[in-house]
């Protein structure tokens, strides 16, 4: 992961190169930013890439070509085809034939991928 000084420095790194730490306070920033956008997903990768100040200004994912394309990508890489982690994101998606029971209010996309990094 990449981090900046101030960033490493607001995360406790004493060592940017050390592979360890420079991980585990990408970890924690990431949390951090999703979080603070309240688990979207968009914004809190625009925030890594761009800042959050640039985030907050734009009330979202910047108008910036390389943020708009990073967030892009990362989302394709991490939700690729057969990964598994795009399932039950969904709160739309016919799984029987059954009409459905009484159950609890359909979660939104954004509060299952939460639910599925360990965020409840």
């Amino acid at each position: 992961m990449q981090l900046i000084p101030t960033t490493a420095q607001r995360f406790g790194v004493d060592d940017l190169y050390s592979p360890k730490q420079n991980v585990d306070a990408g970890v924690r920033y990431l949390k951090t930013l999703l979080e603070r956008y309240n688990g979207n997903l968009d914004m809190a990768l625009a925030a890594y890439n761009a800042g959050e100040g640039a985030v907050d200004r734009a009330h979202g994912v910047p108008s910036y070509r390389e943020t708009r394309k990073y967030v892009q990508k990362v989302q394709s890489a991490y939700f690729r085809p057969g990964s598994g982690r795009a399932e039950g994101l969904f709160a739309n998606r016919v799984e029987s034939a059954r009409p459905p029971t009484k159950t609890a209010a359909p979660s939104s996309p954004t509060s299952n991928f939460c639910r599925r990094l360990g965020y409840s």
